[in-house]
């Protein structure tokens, strides 16, 4: 028996959580272990390269935390008016 995954696109949370509740897309991470494992490799700068990716990620957060393959959500807490 295995797990239930409903995968859906940046665009559809944004089309159902617009408004609802106040959030962000970041990224968590930007390429799979399976496509790093492959492609990077030590003998092909792989440090190198693995640099360059968390610097892309680091400079454009929102981008690669919907076009990327792991995003992070944040749902934040609305303030309350404490008066």
């Amino acid at each position: 028996m295995g797990t239930f995954v409903l995968k859906t696109s940046a665009k559809w949370f944004h089309s159902v959580m617009e408004g609802q509740l106040p959030y962000e897309i970041r990224v968590w991470r930007s390429v799979s272990v399976k496509f790093l494992r492959s492609v990077i490799q030590p003998e092909w700068a792989g440090r190198f390269w693995l640099k360059v990716i968390y610097q892309l990620e680091e400079w454009f957060p929102h981008f690669f935390g919907e076009k990327g393959q792991y995003p992070l959500i944040i749902i934040s807490k609305e303030e309350r008016d404490t008066r």
